[in-house]
């Protein structure tokens, strides 16, 4: 807990939004199968178990925390042999019992899901525990309703979440098969079902695992939603996020190594809110420019640092160069506006220091001795 509490300290008790109704939006999307930590030789991130423990750490020390994948979840390719299908099948099931455990608020399905077709997709479903948004999508044969919206409780607000699939379906600009599931536009699905949510919402989130194009055209036909989280292999990452049509659009790196965390913090029912991400970067480069000339002016021992650094001229340019810019940040931040509604976005990377959730590193263990490590 502590982990998920120092990293996100900067989000909580600023301005004058009220820690009861601030809401706390954690989400992946394009993990691509990857169930267990990169195996990177510096810092190895990622995996459910540490996906997990992450989730419970938030829920422990905020009161309002919703959690959603965005789909392609589930397989790494866009099809496999026969002799694959069991590892397959059981690589979806880990995935599926994972996922529940970490009680999901909602998901949406993306393409690579569907790797082994729509019936081994819908067995799958049928287990999962929580709601897959995704309303422009259905089965073709009546099956089992995808859920259209989704309306939550975050303290004396209500947060409306609607999902949607691509018409595309495509996983690097190729087409995945999806025989049996019936797709509408997107956009023009959620021009008709946004009003009625809008109605009975405070706040409505999209989800969708849709490329650059697609979340384009939904929210330039659209009114009435106030963030959208997408995902989809094709789609542009960005450190913070886009803007499209005065809307942020927010899209995290694949492969699960990070969870975006977005934190929602409406004021005295004011739903325009200030970016402030780009104070919490304004403050970090403060604290680093501080940093260096603190240790440059413990070096100079109470010696004008100038004076001190006389004989090496790139020393005292450089020092002068960071007492500038701390200059300028700092009145940055003065001026920057720290009151009222306002959103913050971080990408928290599940890094080595994180611990994992006993439990999904236990189904995980099981499922590499049965079928080995993933190449």
């Amino acid at each position: 807990m502590a982990a998920a509490a120092a990293l996100l300290c900067a989000c909580s008790n600023t301005g004058s939004a009220k820690e009861k109704d601030t809401i706390i939006v954690a989400f992946t999307g394009d993990v691509i199968g990857e169930y267990t930590t990169c195996g990177c030789k510096h810092n190895p991130s990622g995996g459910l178990a540490k996906r997990a423990k992450f989730f419970q750490d938030l829920r422990a020390q905020y009161p309002n925390v919703l959690a959603f994948d965005l789909g392609n979840q589930l397989h790494k390719n866009r099809e496999y042999g026969d002799g694959q299908t069991a590892k397959e099948n059981a690589r979806a099931d880990l995935f599926v019992r994972s996922l529940n455990h970490m009680k999901l608020t909602a998901a949406v399905p993306g393409p690579l899901d569907f790797a082994l077709g729509v019936d081994a997709f819908r067995d799958a479903h049928k287990k999962m525990e929580f709601p897959l948004l995704a309303g422009n999508a259905r089965y073709a044969d009546g099956g089992p309703a995808f859920k259209d919206t989704l309306v939550v409780k975050a303290g004396e607000y209500r947060v409306g979440v609607i999902g949607l699939a691509s018409a595309k379906f495509e996983h690097r600009g190729v087409a995945v098969d999806h025989g049996g599931l019936k797709i509408d536009d997107p956009a023009g699905y959620a021009k008709s079902a946004l009003p009625a949510l809008a109605k009975e919402t405070d706040i409505v989130i999209a989800v969708g695992n849709l490329d650059d194009d697609e979340v384009e055209d939904v929210l330039k036909k659209t009114e009435g939603i106030n963030f959208f989280l997408a995902a989809g292999t094709t789609g542009r990452f960005t450190r913070d996020f886009q803007e499209v049509d005065g809307v942020p659009v927010f899209r995290m790196a694949p492969r699960g190594r990070q969870v975006g965390v977005l934190e929602i913090a409406p004021v005295d029912h004011d739903f325009h809110f200030t970016n402030r991400t780009e104070i919490e970067h304004i403050r970090d480069r403060v604290a680093r420019y501080e940093k260096i000339t603190t240790r440059m002016e413990k070096q100079a021992g109470g010696q004008d640092v100038e004076e001190y650094y006389a004989d090496s001229p790139s020393a005292q340019s450089r020092y002068r160069a960071l007492k500038g810019k701390l200059a300028e940040e700092r009145k940055k931040l003065e001026s920057a506006s720290q009151t009222g509604s306002y959103f913050l976005f971080k990408q928290v990377n599940l890094g080595e220091d994180r611990a994992d959730d006993m439990q999904v590193n236990g189904w995980a263990t099981k499922f590499s001795e049965a079928f080995g490590a993933d190449s």
